[in-house]
């Protein structure tokens, strides 16, 4: 397909008329594509690419024009887990105090990853990307199960 050629997610239209596009980047890369957001219902039923957007022109990759399946996905978390001592995954409410350091679940994590045998650090630099972060959570999931 040629780059001047928008391609329109027919999947898009297939609730019928959507209520309203909604301006967003999309971040599933480090691209940073600009887009558009279809939302009908107030649920995400589709995406496309902003032809303005200096970056992509209009044009999403694969992983991002279809990157709202997964929100409307019956097997997506709605609230974050942590597994216990007994090994059973819990409900835990995040608040941004406890991503600073400020809470008892940071200080849990940090014994954890001390009391592991093959101790590993990934470091980041400010601005991480969406591929760093995910090297992340799959090396902390490797760590708590």
């Amino acid at each position: 397909m040629a780059w001047e050629t928008l391609r329109e997610d027919i999947n898009v239209y297939s609730q019928g008329e959507i209520d309203r596009w909604v301006y967003s980047t999309c971040n599933i890369c480090s691209n940073g594509c600009g887009c558009f957001i279809a939302v009908k219902d107030n649920k995400i039923v589709g995406m496309k690419g902003n032809k303005d957007y200096p970056i992509n022109r209009g044009r999403l990759g694969p992983k991002g024009e279809n990157q709202w399946w997964a929100n409307n996905s019956s097997d997506r978390l709605s609230t974050p887990l942590i597994r216990n001592s007994q090994g059973v995954l819990v409900q835990v409410q995040m608040h941004l105090k406890v991503l600073y350091g400020d809470g008892v679940m940071i200080n849990e994590m940090h014994t954890m990853l001390n009391q592991t045998e093959n101790k590993t650090s990934l470091k980041t630099e400010i601005n991480t990307i969406q591929e760093t972060l995910s090297q992340l959570v799959r090396h902390i999931t490797e760590i708590f199960g």
